[in-house]
């Protein structure tokens, strides 16, 4: 069934299972908690459960539609840059309007709920006070402090909890097959997000950008002017290099689909739906791309300050790159700390539309500057 693999969420699972086996779901829900623990999954699996005659199966057309975010009654939202726009809210008040195309229900999915602009907040408002009968929402946030207080008074609240890195170490032994070794390193690189790890451990080319971002963080304080800037895009590079690879798999799903077509309106019809998915899909790895640079930048610094500190090399994210860290234990924790807020400016930098290889260089130039 299509909630079996989520694990560490049972809390959240079972309010919904038992709403459905009361017959009392209700129209609108907000999945709140950490980044990456399964909200958006479950929230699929929602609307596969209320689309498929076997209750959730995982394998019937409707299942694997709605796991590609291709399912014609399942609606997707999520920020177009920073912010989900009154655009989009309009188009979804549109396609609220219109009854299921082949589907027992529709299910909308809005990802980052807490990044509505301020107008498209109070449009979105008006179709959560008169929801259609036949839709279901899940709205997701990673808190509720983000999210307008009327939104969060019109839903059902389901808290998802991150896993315990102990325990998660452990679901990683057991279910996946990693050694104890592997499953720490794992636990500790991905801040202690299951889907994440795994993704990591599925995801070669993540673990050698990895090992390129650090060979920058730790030859930046001899790095020249030259360097850097070759550094700054390299830096670049690496959030655009995945994207090849994505946008093949893009071309070759959006044409095993159009082979399926019933006629060329269904043909068009795919390919808008595709083409919405697919953009979302490149948005979001781009964003992920800068954040995961980010957090090892960030990673490389704490470490050193837990270094510096504590001398406790069991609270390291970076616990297979020990002795290099050791290496660089006469920086102060100024220092650091004021590398560490380069680090964050940047990231918040990021989330506009801003020139990304300006935005590298110039972190690059002032962790040098300070850490020199």
């Amino acid at each position: 069934m299509v909630w079996d693999n989520v694990f560490g969420q049972r809390e959240a699972i079972d309010i919904l299972r038992r709403a459905l086996e009361s017959n009392s779901l209700s129209h609108a829900y907000l999945f709140f908690g950490p980044p990456g623990v399964g909200k958006r999954t479950v929230a699929k699996g929602l609307a596969s459960v209320l689309n498929c005659e076997k209750g959730g199966c995982g394998s019937c057309p409707s299942c694997l539609k709605i796991a590609h975010e291709t399912h014609p009654d399942v609606l997707h939202i999520e920020p177009e840059g920073n912010f989900i726009t009154i655009g989009q809210v309009r188009e979804l008040q549109h396609e609220a309007e219109l009854k299921p195309f082949e589907g027992l229900r529709k299910v909308c999915v809005v990802d980052n709920v807490d990044s509505l602009t301020l107008e498209a907040a109070s449009a979105f408002l008006k179709i959560l006070e008169e929801p259609p009968s036949d839709l279901t929402f899940a709205l997701l946030a990673t808190n509720l402090e983000g999210v307008l207080p009327t939104i969060v008074s019109r839903c059902q609240l389901v808290r998802f909890k991150a896993i315990p890195p102990g325990k998660m170490a452990e679901i990683l032994v057991a279910n996946y097959g990693f050694s104890p070794e592997r499953a720490r390193l794992l636990t500790k690189m991905s801040g202690g997000i299951l889907g994440d790890a795994l993704d990591l451990a599925n995801s070669p080319w993540r673990l050698e950008r990895r090992g390129v971002i650090l060979g920058i963080v730790q030859g930046i304080p001899r790095a020249d002017e030259l360097e850097l800037a070759e550094a700054a895009e390299e830096l670049v590079l690496e959030v655009e290099r995945p994207l090849g690879k994505l946008k093949v798999r893009q071309e070759r799903e959006l044409e095993e689909a159009q082979e399926l077509a019933f006629d060329s309106s269904h043909a068009a019809y795919l390919k808008r739906r595709f083409g919405e998915k697919h953009k979302r899909e490149r948005n979001r790895w781009k964003r992920r791309g800068f954040e995961e640079i980010l957090d090892i930048f960030a990673s490389w610094y704490r470490d050193l300050m837990i270094l510096v500190e504590t001398f406790d090399e069991d609270l390291l994210v970076n616990i297979d790159q020990v002795e290099r860290l050791k290496e660089f234990r006469g920086v102060s924790t100024f220092k650091l700390n004021k590398a560490l807020e380069i680090v964050h400016k940047t990231k918040e930098i990021l989330r506009f539309n801003v020139n990304a290889l300006l935005a590298f260089e110039v972190m690059l130039f002032k962790l040098r500057e300070v850490l020199v």
